[in-house]
């Protein structure tokens, strides 16, 4: 009765003419209130004023404040009551900061109701808003995910239109927002779009483009830092099909990729879309080189950019300029080259790129810069975090200064300076001291590092050693009198006894090699070679030992278990590699990069 009331008093409001101010205010509350009947009755009443009409404080209108307060179901409905008489000038209207329905729209990223609002005028498409910027700027602003359909949706529809010339009048405009949001692949299709109309030169491209690609080294592959199992999926996932012309594949080749990209969106595993990595991994450096063609054209310097690659460790934007501004080597204004940046970022593939591309190698490696600092005073020095965090391990950290500190220190030879005299001695200081001076600090974090892996893991390895030691004297099945185990002539026996026997001895190697980094004397060229390779050792003789034990754990059981219940060999099994996995998940990614740095180092091996 009380609802029957309201809406009595609802229509009694909306037929007195009198009574303006009350229909708005039952407007309002309709739409607080999500009630469409009482809504669609008021519209019907005033189709012109209800469209119109200022509904709050903030002066938002019927259609503004739909999208504002995300009514999806209600924007979709005003629309379609919205007559062709007023339907032009309703959704031209704009909000206190000059957006209209479809800024708003692709402010929050909702595709469905943009698609409704172009369908009704798509000349919205190039109103700017107070700020000028268009409703494709606004865009690129939200949740990547959002923002990336919402813009996707929005230069399609820009493009359809052969008569719309505001997408080509704010090119660079454009081309700088999408850029900034790293949709390499829409701004490679915008260009390729601009570049398509015959009459349309570029000449107002941002030279800040440039620099935002060279400022994202996530952008690129080369650049891109994934762990170990990202890159597994990475390297073995295709990219989205939508991005690709269809080809015939194998079977197979289509079931493993569907497989890998299945598993990269698998939520549980804490993984990035891979595959839609991998698509704009494909286009930046497409994208790079041809804006870098265009402002190469126009005649934009070049050198910032080629820096900012250089620090960044971003291959294809440092071999793009190269091949094409080889001069670009060179920093005028500070006197600091792409040597000095590679050697202070510790970016191993930029320096070796740059030693073999450049005709002039003795000349940049031998340059100062404003501070009187050559690329030898760099590599004494500390390199910079950005450039060695991506190394697995603290000692490894060192490891890797040491090598980039030899490799230049034979690169370029050492020359004596009275400015590089150490004042106390008299003497000029040599490389290896000041080389220690400046990573005491390292040494000593590796020092605390070490102790506690080699304290953790020979624990570890001497209870494995226990555990064998004491199961080769207590066999299963016990012995007779004649002390020959009574299951000696089972295969199951067998097994258990030499897997036992390997547990044993490599479990005792790892212990050793752990022990001989307690009596190491840490001297700053033992962490080249020498430690690590105790690590490397002491890690792998565990893992081997733990396979073992393993092994002779389940063979016992199937000796005294398995033939009187043969179901149980599958728990058994599954329980056994339970360890072993775990081992793996947590150390093999960090093991493998021991051994690449250790005797696969790009810097050694150039």
């Amino acid at each position: 009765m009380a609802s029957t009331s309201q809406e009595t008093d609802v229509r009694i409001d909306t037929d007195c003419h009198e009574c303006n101010d009350h229909w708005k205010e039952h407007l309002y509350q309709a739409l607080k209130d999500g009630k469409w009947e009482i809504i669609e009755r008021i519209i019907h009443k005033h189709p012109d004023e209800a469209f119109k009409a200022k509904l709050n404080k903030n002066g938002d209108k019927l259609l503004l404040w739909a999208l504002n307060e995300g009514k999806g179901w209600l924007i979709i409905r005003l629309v379609g009551k919205i007559t062709s008489e007023y339907l032009a000038e309703s959704l031209s209207e704009t909000d206190d900061f000059g957006n209209t329905a479809l800024h708003l729209a692709a402010n929050v990223g909702r595709v469905k109701y943009a698609k409704k609002i172009v369908e009704a005028k798509k000349e919205l498409l190039k109103y700017p808003n107070r700020d000028g910027f268009l409703p494709i700027q606004l865009a690129v602003r939200q949740e990547p995910a959002n923002a990336y359909k919402m813009t996707y949706y929005l230069l399609k529809v820009s493009k359809e239109d052969e008569t719309y010339s505001e997408l080509r009048n704010n090119f660079s405009r454009v081309m700088h927002s999408l850029v900034t949001a790293g949709f390499y692949d829409l701004a490679l299709d915008l260009l390729k779009y601009k570049e398509a109309r015959k009459g349309d030169p570029i000449r107002d491209l941002e030279l800040d483009i440039l620099e935002k690609m060279a400022s994202d080294p996530s952008g690129f592959k080369s650049s891109c830092r994934l762990n170990f199992w990202k890159s597994l999926i990475y390297s073995y996932s295709s990219i989205p099909s939508k991005h690709i012309s269809r080809t015939k594949h194998s079977t197979y080749a289509v079931y493993k990729a569907k497989f890998w990209n299945a598993l990269a969106q698998v939520p549980m595993l804490n993984i990035e879309n891979i595959p839609a990595l991998k698509w704009k991994h494909q286009c930046a450096p497409q994208l790079f080189e041809s804006l870098c063609k265009i402002a190469d054209e126009n005649g934009h310097p070049l050198e910032k950019t080629f820096l900012l690659g250089a620090q960044n460790g971003i291959e294809e934007i440092v071999r793009t300029i190269l091949d094409s501004y080889l001069t670009a080597i060179k920093n005028e204004g500070k006197h600091r080259t792409a040597f000095h940046v590679a050697v202070m970022y510790r970016h191993v593939n930029i320096f070796k790129m740059l030693y073999k591309k450049n005709i002039w190698n003795g000349q940049y490696l031998r340059m100062l810069d404003k501070k009187g600092k050559s690329v030898l005073d760099f590599v004494k020095e500390k390199g910079h975090q950005a450039g060695i965090e991506s190394d697995s391990g603290v000692v490894f950290k060192m490891q890797r200064e040491l090598q980039w500190f030899m490799k230049v220190t034979e690169l370029v030879k050492f020359e004596k300076s009275p400015e590089k005299e150490n004042q106390d001695l008299g003497l000029p200081e040599i490389p290896l001291v000041s080389f220690e001076k400046c990573h005491a600090k390292m040494a000593a974090n590796d020092k605390e590092w070490m102790t506690g892996m080699a304290t953790a893991s020979s624990v570890a390895a001497s209870l494995i050693a226990t555990v064998a030691f004491s199961a080769a004297f207590q066999v299963p099945g016990g012995n007779h009198t004649s002390g020959i185990p009574n299951f000696s002539n089972d295969r199951f026996f067998k097994v258990f006894a030499i897997s036992d026997a390997l547990a044993l001895f490599f479990s005792i190697t790892s212990v050793l090699s752990f022990l001989s980094i307690y009596t190491s004397r840490y001297k700053v060229r033992d962490y080249l070679l020498a430690l690590p390779i105790r690590v490397i050792v002491g890690l792998i003789s565990l893992f081997f030992s733990l396979i073992c034990l393993m092994m002779a754990f389940s063979s016992t059981l199937f000796l005294v278990f398995a033939k009187k219940n043969v179901l149980l060999l599958t728990p058994i099994i599954a329980l056994s590699c339970i360890p072993v996995i775990l081992y793996v998940i947590l150390q093999l990614p960090s093991l493998i990069t021991m051994i690449k740095s250790t005797f696969y180092s790009g810097i050694t091996l150039f």
